[in-house]
């Protein structure tokens, strides 16, 4: 094998990460808004809500109607992922179309993303006023949905499901978009274990994959472990909260392209060959309405 690593290699594992990326990589990076960036912050604003005014007199001069103008600040984050392969049977791997080192990178940045995602439906927003200052904005109390809720000290159920759905439907034309739940294993277990949720008296599908991919018209994620906010040790202290939100709710900004990779030898190293992947993202959440967080108890 040559000494220099060619060109149309380095594009074929780009392009293998760009593919795992997309389809295996990031579980919600596909139900949020995403933005494209050059920049490393950017402004996206918002519109409010107007209301319809009534025609009394014939004639008459309109009034005009403010649309209430608003901003978000998303700012994003620089990741990588790098290994060192000697060998050249193994330099071989990387270059091989199905390459487990492009898997591997592409859900190391995947997870990432997923995380930056919570991230941002959970905790502050950045908003922007019109001289540029900006402020933080919490998920109110109010789209919170407590671990007492229904049942005391309880995981997902369909109470808190139901309340979820509630919550965003208070929103005009919020759930023409696909509503989407995320969750962890011991809650998707815990739904599990709801008749409600599993039977098909009350018209959901039959169980033989063992997962529920939809319910009450969200679809369902499951996400490992450790991404979703709080503690699982059988304690309110700090329960873990699960998502309902719609696609409107967050916005993903990428940088161009998306993903990167780079294969060279390192002189320094006895020109051991290096395979760096980067990727530039962040998230803002835009609309509190649009996101609801379920607080479960889960126990270790």
């Amino acid at each position: 094998m040559s000494s220099q690593v060619p060109v149309a290699f380095i594009k074929q594992y780009d392009g293998r990460l760009h593919m795992v990326l997309e389809q295996e990589g990031s579980k919600l990076m596909g139900t949020v808004r995403n933005e494209a960036m050059n920049s490393k912050a950017a402004h996206f604003d918002r519109l409010g809500n107007v209301e319809a005014m009534i025609k009394t007199v014939r004639h008459s001069v309109s009034e005009q109607t403010d649309t209430p103008h608003s901003r978000r600040q998303l700012t994003m984050t620089d990741y990588f992922v790098k290994d060192f392969i000697d060998k050249e049977d193994k330099l071989r791997m990387i270059i091989d179309p199905t390459s487990p080192y492009a898997v591997k990178q592409a859900h190391a940045i995947g997870r990432s993303m997923d995380n930056v995602i919570i991230t941002a439906l959970n905790g502050n927003a950045t908003a922007v006023d019109e001289s540029d200052a900006t402020s933080s904005v919490a998920l109110p109390s109010t789209q919170i949905i407590d671990e007492d809720f229904g049942t005391a000290d309880s995981n997902i159920t369909v109470e808190k499901i139901i309340e979820a759905k509630r919550l965003l439907m208070k929103i005009p034309g919020a759930l023409n978009e696909q509503g989407i739940l995320v969750m962890n294993a011991s809650a998707h277990a815990a739904l599990l274990n709801i008749e409600k949720a599993t039977s098909m008296d009350y018209g959901t599908r039959n169980l033989e994959t063992g997962k529920i991919d939809t319910f009450l018209g969200f679809k369902i994620i499951v996400l490992g472990d450790g991404l979703l906010p709080g503690t699982a040790d059988g304690t309110d202290t700090d329960p873990v909260r699960c998502f309902a939100f719609t696609p409107s709710a967050c916005i993903l900004g990428k940088g161009t392209p998306s993903i990167s990779s780079r294969i060279d030898q390192i002189p320094e190293r006895h020109y051991t060959n290096q395979i760096y992947t980067s990727s530039s993202f962040g998230a803002v959440r835009m609309e509190e309405e649009l996101v609801v967080a379920i607080e479960c108890v889960q126990a270790a």
